[in-house]
C-alpha cells in the first residue's frame, strides 16, 4: 500500500512518455530532418542523434513501465 503513489506517478509518466513517443513518431521529419543551420551535418550524424533519442526514450519506457506493473 505505501507504494501505491509511485505506482500512480510511474504510470501518469508512463502515459506521457509515450504520448511523447507518438508526437516523436508523427513530427518526424520536423524533428530529424535536414537543419538548414548546420549545412555540414551529413546523414550519419543525424542517424546517431536519432538513435541515441529512442534509446533513451525506450528506457524511460522500460523503466516506468517495470515501477507501474511489477512493484
Amino acid at each position: 500500500m505505501s507504494l501505491l503513489p509511485v505506482k500512480i506517478i510511474a504510470g501518469m509518466g508512463l502515459f506521457f512518455t509515450l504520448a511523447a513517443g507518438v508526437y516523436m513518431i508523427k513530427n518526424h521529419q520536423r524533428l530529424y530532418g535536414h537543419d538548414p543551420e548546420l549545412p555540414r551535418e551529413t546523414s550519419g550524424e543525424r542517424v546517431y542523434s536519432k538513435a541515441q533519442l529512442w534509446i533513451i526514450w525506450a528506457l524511460l519506457v522500460k523503466g516506468l513501465a517495470f515501477l507501474t506493473f511489477f512493484i
